[in-house]
């Protein structure tokens, strides 16, 4: 767990890495700071102020399935991403005796599609007004030699515009003014294949909270340098992550 201003760097060419020995969640676990910052998360919770975001612009094409990357099934029970996702919110809405927020961005090749899964299988036992699908932008693909903009027949090839499209939506901002009016302060932002993911984890946002930051990430700390993770680095004054096959 990191918080965005108290960092030391260690240089690294271009680029320079971030290193910021905050706290191992280890390290807070059963301690009576861990205690504290967990109350000021689950006071977040219970209070109604936090929203969850999954990103699921991507298609299911490299899981050899055809649809939005979120309607893929798998297990035993043949649930589906989405499925695996509306259940964690519905039993953190349960528990925190709150309807909990779920903002879903798609993308122009997978926005149609969302909408359309969601409204046949009734929003997965979610409220319909809690759940909002906001379709994120696309920019040009360049050619890798030329870096000239690629074509498809006389159109311009469009590709989505990655996780930083979330945050230059006009949908997005449209949809936080409305849900900061609700009383939302905080958003849990994970990825649609991310089943891992924690939306309940008042540790996590309580340490936000107490850092005081306006983004706080979790990271796994790579082992090697070849592990196939991403990194945090610093390039050229910004804080940005650095994906393993750059």
């Amino acid at each position: 767990m990191t918080g965005a201003n108290t960092a030391d760097y260690r240089s690294c060419g271009e680029y320079e890495e971030v290193r910021i020995p905050i706290a191992l969640r280890t390290d807070l676990v059963d301690t009576e700071q861990g205690v504290k910052i967990t109350a000021l998360g689950k006071e977040a919770y219970y209070g109604g102020h936090v929203a969850c975001v999954t990103v699921a612009g991507g298609q299911g094409s490299r899981l050899g399935w055809s649809g939005p990357k979120g309607t893929f099934s798998f297990g035993e029970q043949r649930k589906t991403l989405y499925q695996f996702h509306a259940g964690k919110i519905r039993r953190l809405s349960e528990r925190y005796g709150v309807s909990i927020p779920w903002i879903l961005m798609t993308s122009s090749h997978t926005h149609q599609a969302t909408c359309n899964y969601f409204q046949e299988h009734s929003f997965l036992g979610l409220p319909q007004d809690s759940v909002f699908f906001i379709e994120q932008g696309s920019l040009p693909v360049l050619s890798r030699e030329s870096r000239a903009p690629l074509t498809d027949g006389d159109r311009p090839l469009m590709a989505p515009n990655g996780h930083g499209g979330f945050l230059i939506s006009s949908g997005v901002r449209d949809v936080l003014l409305h849900l900061q009016a609700e009383g939302i302060r905080h958003i849990v932002y994970y990825q649609v294949d991310n089943l891992l993911c924690r939306y309940e984890d008042p540790l996590f946002v309580g340490y936000s909270i107490q850092a005081a930051t306006a983004v706080c990430l979790k990271l796994f700390c790579k082992r090697v340098p070849e592990e196939r993770l991403g990194t945090l680095l610093r390039h050229k004054g910004v804080n940005c992550i650095l994906e393993y096959s750059e």
